[in-house]
């Protein structure tokens, strides 16, 4: 069987569909909208927006496993004016840049890499085009400082998940120098115990059919987003030292 072949017998029975290819282009024009001045939600609008990004040994052999090979199996081939040592290169810095798509947004992200190949006689798009169409999929959160990392890694990290004030602790860790004292710590539960009583008033307004206004909605959403980034962190940084508190 042929590359094209293959190619067309791929296409039957891939299970997503093409998606926004426009966004290559679009992508990073809107990356930049709604950015306006810091308020008082600044520190939870920074943590909601990132996560850590650990490329693994495993995160990037998934990306080779999900992404390159079934399409080098395609028949995609390298670019005509693209040498072999810079595509190489090229390919091993994009599987660690692309470590933190799920395997589902990589097959996503397959998907979208083949559709657009085929518009250029087959070639693997370079570098830069792939990381666009991953970008729309999700953009990459820049990394946290190793302090970030280790302290919510270690046993304090992992405390503050289970009492249930990991966010504000890594809200506390993004703004100050240092780690927190015991003192601290006690502080950040009692936070975390406000905020989550002011948040649960909120939902049982909505809840009840109340509209709430656009601020009390981008609260609700940040604080989320935060908390699942927090979460993250605990749980899928590997290593961490152990941090006495």
């Amino acid at each position: 069987m042929t590359g094209r072949d293959r190619t067309g017998q791929y296409r039957k029975d891939r299970q997503y569909k093409t998606f926004f290819l426009s966004s290559v282009m679009d992508v990073d024009k809107s990356a930049g909208k709604g950015r306006g001045n810091e308020d008082g939600q600044a520190a939870m609008e920074r943590d909601m927006t990132e996560i850590v990004v650990t490329a693994t040994a495993g995160a990037r052999e998934m990306v080779r496993r999900v992404l390159f090979e079934p399409l080098d199996g395609l028949g995609l081939v390298r670019g005509r004016n693209l040498g072999a040592a810079v595509w190489t290169a090229e390919r091993g810095q994009l599987a660690g840049r692309l470590a933190y798509l799920t395997e589902v947004e990589l097959v996503a992200l397959r998907e979208g890499v083949l559709e657009l190949a085929q518009r250029t006689g087959g070639a693997w798009p370079r570098g830069v085009h792939i990381l666009q169409l991953a970008h729309a999929l999700r953009r990459p959160p820049p990394s946290f400082s190793e302090k970030v990392t280790s302290y919510m890694a270690s046993a304090a990290g992992r405390r503050a998940l289970a009492e249930g004030y990991a966010g504000v602790l890594l809200s506390w860790l993004r703004d100050h120098p240092g780690v927190p004292t015991a003192y601290v710590l006690d502080t950040l539960r009692g936070q975390a115990l406000d905020e989550r009583r002011e948040l649960d008033r909120l939902v049982a307004r909505r809840e009840l059919g109340v509209a709430l206004c656009a601020e009390d909605v981008a609260r609700l959403a940040a604080h989320a987003r935060r908390e699942e980034v927090a979460r993250a962190l605990v749980e899928t940084t590997p290593g961490g030292r152990e941090v006495a508190s």
